[in-house]
């Protein structure tokens, strides 16, 4: 019998495509992303973790409340420190450490400094500072100085001898900063007015509006509570959505819009690949693209619903993300995820909440018998 080849061709074509999509359904399969809950040992499962600092096996968190958590074993164990292993205070906004050099930004005691590892800890607080630069949001450290950002300010802190805050008279937008991100000698501040960025340490400053929107005194009218940075590419997370810069600030485009469980953008990282995601008030978001594309996550992959505070991503690609009811590590297998709260509402209706971190009052009165912070900063934390 006598084969024609056309009837050959149309053959293999039928295989080769039939192999093809048995692929491309085993790779989407490898690529789904699951939520599994990280053990943070006895009275932490549901801590309200604030920040992520890890490096290695070695990882810290910030918390609500409960200190600092740290880990030598890639999260398989915990220690707590607290008021009672030395801290000022146990509200932790943000973490950085290089060697046995750790700082803490608290939420209303300053700067907490440990140069061995964590075992003493010496307070730059409402002890050292008064009243002022006591509510910090940002901490970068390497060997030689510590970068603090504050409700007053940007803070350049050698020792309690050799220091010097940098605010509005000096160049940045507002004083108020939200989020930081500092690499060699640039540095980023968000605030209460959009970006400053610093190309030279901190000598000189350019403003400018994620979100192209500014006052008649060329102000931008949009507070910046996020920023992630790879490169030139900066990512801006506004209350607003989030923007895109591919040219280290010169121009801006949003992206994300009507893809974002919320508009609202508390947390973002960046991979060195160019993956993005994005932390709101209403649930996780993914972009493997830069922000072209989006893949949500809430309860049906085994996060919480709400309250994603912080996101780190591991050098092995792993994501760490802190939400109010404890810290969450990415799987590709499925864990046993309880049954999601019923509730009328579609979460895209639900009314924004505030943020849970301005809404106890940051410094007790033992510590703080002069100037009530609250007034200080306008009756509230920020909201």
């Amino acid at each position: 019998m006598k084969i024609r080849p056309a009837l050959v061709l149309v053959s293999l074509v039928i295989v080769a495509s039939w192999f093809l999509l048995l692929s491309c359904g085993d790779r989407e399969e490898d690529m789904k992303i699951y939520w599994e809950k990280v053990d943070l040992g006895p009275g932490h499962s549901d801590d309200h973790i604030l920040c992520i600092a890890k490096r290695g096996n070695l990882m810290m968190l910030g918390t609500y409340g409960k200190g600092l958590l740290i880990s030598h074993d890639n999260g398989v164990s915990w220690l707590n420190k607290t008021k009672k292993d030395g801290l000022s205070w146990n509200y932790i906004h943000n973490i950085d450490f290089t060697g046995d050099r750790i700082v803490l930004a608290t939420m209303g005691d300053g700067i907490n400094i440990s140069s061995d590892g964590g075992k003493k800890w010496k307070r730059y607080g409402y002890n050292f500072f008064g009243p002022v630069y006591t509510y910090c949001t940002g901490a970068y450290v390497d060997s030689h100085r510590a970068l603090i950002s504050s409700a007053d300010g940007l803070m350049f802190f050698r020792d309690d001898k050799d220091w010097r805050v940098l605010d509005e008279s000096l160049g940045i937008s507002s004083q108020y900063i939200y989020c930081m991100h500092t690499d060699g000698e640039r540095i980023f501040l968000g605030s209460m007015r959009g970006l400053s960025l610093s190309f030279d340490s901190g000598k000189s400053w350019k403003i400018v509006a994620p979100d192209n929107s500014y006052t008649e005194q060329s102000l931008p009218r949009t507070k910046m509570l996020s920023i992630a940075v790879d490169g030139d590419t900066i990512y801006a997370g506004t209350p607003r959505g989030l923007s895109k810069s591919t040219d280290a600030g010169e121009s801006w485009t949003q992206v994300g819009a009507a893809m974002l469980p919320s508009d609202y953008i508390i947390s973002v990282a960046v991979t060195s690949k160019g993956e993005l995601w994005a932390g709101t008030y209403k649930g996780l978001a993914h972009s493997p693209d830069g922000g072209e594309t989006w893949q949500l996550f809430g309860p049906e992959s085994g996060l919480p619903s709400r309250g994603i505070n912080c996101i780190h991503v591991d050098n092995d690609g792993a994501v760490y993300v802190g939400t109010n009811s404890g810290l969450y590590k990415s799987t590709t297998e499925k864990p046993e995820i309880p049954k999601p709260e019923e509730s009328n509402i579609p979460v895209f209706d639900k009314v924004e909440e505030p943020e849970h971190r301005w809404m106890i009052r940051p410094v007790s009165a033992e510590y703080n018998n002069q100037l009530d912070q609250c007034y200080l900063y306008a009756q509230t934390m920020g909201g």
